[in-house]
């Protein structure tokens, strides 16, 4: 019976939305390609956890990621001594708290496994994409591996404070 029940529960903690963020060591890279060094109106392109989009900002001091013109993530950032710091809010359509401290990095902490982040993505571009575009961006995501999607060095934290 044991041996029934371990995998089990591994297919179970895969694919059900609600087991997703849990605290765990599989990591979600990203990137931030040319991000404001001050609060401004800005637009500049960025990854996600394998997923390419958009992040627009204001000088209030806000900042929303856009895949295939749909909300992705969104949250606040502030800038001091010209390098920005994202934090983030929301995820998914989900409230979550992570920072993006550097343009490079990965954030640990906000899905139990690599299988649980594709699955919740997926349940997001299928509710939120069409066609074609669903399988472009859950493909990206599936993609990355290695160091990166089980639990690489991580450059960002969940909390903003360096607990994850």
């Amino acid at each position: 019976m044991r041996h029934i029940l371990g995998p089990a529960v591994l297919a179970v903690s895969l694919i059900v939305p609600g087991a997703v963020l849990a605290a765990s060591n599989s990591a979600l890279p990203y990137t931030l390609s040319s991000p404001p060094t001050s609060l401004s109106n800005s637009s500049f392109s960025a990854s996600f956890g394998g997923v390419q989009g958009t992040i627009t900002t204001t000088s209030s001091g806000r900042w929303m990621m856009t895949v295939a013109g749909q909300t992705f993530a969104s949250g606040t950032y502030m800038c001091s001594g010209g390098v920005c710091t994202f934090t983030g809010t929301m995820l998914l359509g989900k409230t979550v708290t992570f920072t993006m401290t550097a343009t490079t990095g990965t954030i640990s902490g906000l899905f139990a496994t690599h299988g649980a982040w594709v699955s919740a993505l997926a349940q997001w571009a299928n509710t939120h994409l069409s066609g074609q575009e669903i399988g472009r961006v859950v493909s990206a995501a599936a993609r990355i591996e290695g160091s990166l999607a089980s639990g690489g060095q991580e450059h960002g934290s969940r909390d903003g404070h360096g607990r994850p």
